[in-house]
């Protein structure tokens, strides 16, 4: 199979083999195609990134739950239709940067999820079918 990173491939060929991806990979495969115009930050300066971009993601979810703090902002109404789009994409920034930091200390996050929440399973008591 050929690589995803390959970018002389065709964009509905990349498109394809990006389905196939976990987001690691997808986020690694954007870093490679665009270098020229989005850097990669180095492993400190990426960790920096992430954590600004939890704070922007805890600043729309303290917008859409306190819509009657006192800061400059549209209706109730219109701040939780816009602001769930809002925390959407905060959402989607912090793994960008979970994965551009994970890339450079070549930590695979989907294995350590799945090892992380077999190690809470076996902690809390849980067996596969769901008695304690």
């Amino acid at each position: 199979m050929p690589s995803p990173f390959d970018v002389d491939r065709s964009y509905q060929a990349q498109m394809s083999l990006r389905r196939e991806m976990s987001t690691q990979e997808r986020v690694d495969l954007l870093r490679v195609r665009l270098v020229d115009l989005w850097p990669h930050p180095l492993c400190v300066d990426s960790y920096v990134y992430l954590v600004t971009e939890v704070g922007e993601l805890g600043d729309a979810l303290l917008r859409l739950y306190r819509p009657f703090d006192k800061r400059s902002r549209p209706t109730p109404e219109e701040a939780k239709r816009g602001l769930v789009n809002v925390i959407a994409k905060e959402i989607a920034d912090v793994e960008l940067m979970l994965c551009t930091v994970a890339s450079h200390l070549d930590i695979d996050i989907e294995t350590e999820v799945f090892k992380t929440c077999e190690e809470k399973e076996l902690k809390y008591g849980r067996t596969e079918d769901g008695d304690g």
